[in-house]
């Protein structure tokens, strides 16, 4: 560096240094002029003067002296823009490592080159540890899909529930980014389900336009895969989300009457408690005395309140008696075998009903339960079919 004087630096020496010195001084030259930024002592003037220096520097023919030019003002904790946006402009081997690693590169800085910068460019920053709030929702609203990819992959951006709403209505139909939006289990349950309906929609499509023997078949498998999706996400969701997915389902005409008897029919019971709390307007905890507290004596009134149909409760009552009888056996019942307890209690309990309602309640059992269990309710309503003839 030459001799400082009571003026600054002696600019000509280090213009003579770029214009006349070879590779190996100018990237001596980055390095010292990286230096005098890092060090807090080192006066404006000084600061101001070897702006020109590094512009000229960004701009060398040899790639190794603008590497190391960029390489060394990585850590230089503030930077003149002129010095940050001729950096970024560089060839990708150097603007790139640089956007995502330089600590000078604020806000202000990284928001201008997101407007103008190619994907790359986004990738890059959308990489960095201090992404602020801004940064985010301009990715968001305005990154490719590359960058979004990346995004989602940094640990440190924290996406809340309005961002993956933005995200899956820009990129509903992108495969790769609604695979990663999938898999995330910080998803609001509300875009799975969409997801899964959207899916569910394109297979009926298809199945309708083929003149299969067994198209029926067919679509009720769909219908069968979709409504035991949404009964699995509701069995995932978290006590904080819970609610508002119920609020959802009942907005899409989605928590009726024979999703609960599917879901009553296999024990996924917290799906069962989710939309009997939504539909009767009582708390969890509430639902859940009266469901298993005292054998589903205070049940009726939720029923009631809940406007099911009064042919669907006598199912209702026996699953929560089988889940009551479980949770005292301190067990917990796979479908198949939740089926068959269901089947015993509908058969032997106490309470007084005709075949005809028996044959119903196992009729639902046939349609909704664990496919093991569906043979035997069809032999089981077979003989009520033939004690009541």
């Amino acid at each position: 560096m030459a001799e400082k004087s009571m003026i600054g630096l002696d600019t000509v020496f280090l213009q003579q240094v770029i214009a006349e010195g070879g590779s190996d001084s100018r990237k001596l030259l980055a390095v010292q002029v990286a230096a005098l930024l890092r060090d807090p002592r080192s006066p404006m003037l000084e600061r101001e003067q070897v702006v020109p220096i590094i512009l000229k520097l960004a701009a060398d023919p040899d790639l190794d002296v603008r590497q190391t030019l960029s390489t060394e003002l990585l850590d230089v904790p503030k930077l003149h823009p002129d010095v940050l946006f001729a950096l970024a402009a560089d060839d990708d081997a150097i603007a790139l490592g640089f956007l995502q690693s330089a600590v000078g590169l604020d806000a202000p800085r990284m928001l201008a080159i997101l407007k103008v910068g190619d994907v790359a460019r986004q990738s890059a920053i959308a990489k960095r540890p201090d992404l602020t709030r801004d940064i985010i929702m301009h990715l968001l609203a305005k990154g490719e899909a590359q960058a979004i990819l990346v995004l989602m992959e940094n640990r440190l951006v924290e996406l809340k529930d309005a961002d993956f709403h933005k995200l899956y209505d820009r990129f509903a139909l992108e495969p790769e980014v609604m695979d990663v939006l999938l898999a995330r289990n910080d998803l609001p349950p509300d875009i799975r389900i969409t997801q899964m309906r959207k899916v569910a929609g394109r297979m009926k499509q298809y199945v309708a336009e083929f003149s299969w023997s067994e198209d029926r078949n067919s679509l009720n498998m769909v219908d069968d895969a979709e409504d035991q999706s949404v009964i699995s996400v509701l069995e995932m969701s978290g006590p904080k989300e819970a609610p508002q997915l119920a609020s959802f389902l009942a907005r899409k005409n989605l928590l009726t009457p024979a999703l609960m008897m599917r879901a009553a029919s296999c024990g996924q019971m917290k799906a069962v408690e989710l939309m009997l709390m939504h539909l009767s307007g009582s708390s969890r905890e509430r639902i859940q005395e009266m469901m298993y507290g005292r054998r589903g004596s205070g049940l009726r009134g939720a029923l009631a309140r809940s406007g099911l149909p009064a042919n669907c409760h006598g199912l209702l009552f026996a699953a929560c008696e089988v889940t009551a009888d479980a949770r005292e056996q301190g067990i917990a019942l796979k479908p198949e075998r939740f089926g068959r307890r269901l089947l015993e209690v509908l058969m032997t309990k106490n309470d007084p009903q005709s075949v005809s309602e028996r044959h119903y309640l196992v009729d639902i059992v046939t349609r909704y339960a664990d496919p093991a269990v569906r043979a035997i309710a069809r032999k089981l309503k077979a003989n009520l079919a033939r004690a009541a003839a």
